[in-house]
């Protein structure tokens, strides 16, 4: 159950433009918990931990918390409807970047 990756993250913000290359992992806890944590190439980590909920057969919750060594302690919260099999409307509320919406397309 255990994964492994690797990539690049790109920011353009604040104190931290540019692209670090990360190290991580992702580990589904108990009651279909997600875990994953990274280190990047800079030394800085962040941990997290996600749950989604089915309302109903199309209306699903979802919340985030994550602690980063830039940024502290972050959360999201919110609703995705399934409109069809690929598609999805989601509505969500971010501590840092606040409300936002769109689509979410699956392939």
């Amino acid at each position: 159950f255990l994964t492994l990756f690797a990539g690049a993250q790109f920011t353009n913000e604040g104190d931290y433009p540019g692209a670090r290359g990360i190290f991580g992992y992702r580990y589904p806890l108990p009651f279909s918990i997600g875990t994953y944590g990274w280190v990047d190439t800079e030394g800085e980590f962040r941990f997290g931990a996600a749950k989604s909920y089915p309302i109903t057969d199309r209306l699903y919750a979802f919340g985030e918390v994550e602690y980063d060594t830039q940024l502290q302690y972050e959360w999201a919260a919110g609703l995705e409807y399934i409109i069809g099999k690929n598609i999805s409307a989601v509505g969500s509320f971010h501590s840092e970047f606040g409300v936002g919406g769109g689509l979410s397309v699956r392939f």
